[in-house]
This record gives C-alpha cells, sequence and structure tokens, in this order.
C-alpha cells in the first residue's frame, strides 16, 4: 500500500479494506463487551458478546480469502514458484477450516442462549 499507494482495484484489495473495517467493529463490540455493566443500558452482554464473537470470525474469514488472493498478486507470483504458491494457498484454506470450528460452536451456542430467551 505504502508503494503503489491505496488502489481497490482488485479483489485483495477490497478484501483487505472490507476486513480491516470489520476489525475496528469487532474491536468496538469488544470494549463494549469489556465495558459491559455500562453498556447493559443499550444492549444485553450475551447479544454483544455474540454479535463481537460474529464480527471477530468474520474479519478471520474474510482476512484470510484476502491471504488466499494475496498469493495471486504480482508481488507474491514474480518471487515464487507456482508450486509454492498452490501450496501457500492449500494451507491458508485448511488453516481457515480447521480454525473455524471453535468460534462457529461458540456462535452457535450464544445464538442458541439468544434465542431461547425470545
Amino acid at each position: 500500500m505504502i508503494q503503489k499507494g491505496f488502489l481497490l482495484k482488485s479483489t485483495h484489495g477490497r478484501l483487505g479494506l472490507t476486513a480491516f473495517i470489520l476489525c475496528l467493529l469487532a474491536m468496538s463490540s469488544g470494549l463494549a463487551a469489556l465495558c459491559s455493566a455500562r453498556v447493559k443500558k443499550l444492549i444485553t452482554p450475551l447479544l454483544n458478546k455474540a454479535l463481537h464473537n460474529f464480527l471477530g470470525f468474520a474479519c478471520f474469514v474474510i482476512a484470510l480469502v484476502t491471504q488466499y488472493y494475496g498469493y495471486e498478486t504480482g508481488y507474491f507470483t514474480h518471487r515464487t514458484e507456482t508450486d509454492l504458491q498452490i501450496l501457500m494457498k492449500c494451507l491458508t484454506l485448511v488453516s481457515l477450516v480447521l480454525s473455524s470450528y471453535g468460534p462457529m460452536k461458540g456462535l452457535y451456542h450464544k445464538i442458541k442462549s439468544i434465542s431461547s430467551q425470545f
């Protein structure tokens, strides 16, 4: 970004900006969860924590998809072999799948708790 300027022409750039915005939203909902005693009047702590979990998970998924598309940019393809590029893409997708189980399980339980309250 520093060398070429801030361009959103590629899928990698657009997804990176989306991940950044979601990260900011997840951080703000995390701060609200941390100070849940004060925010309790506006939104229930369980709903806020579920929102924080969802935003964090969405940010993580979009960041890894951004990483995946980053292997197709000119910077990576000019400096490495094609086999390494394919290996890195596979490792990124495997880490996405393996790392998603815990957060999805936690989000499912939070949504289940929220739905039982209503």
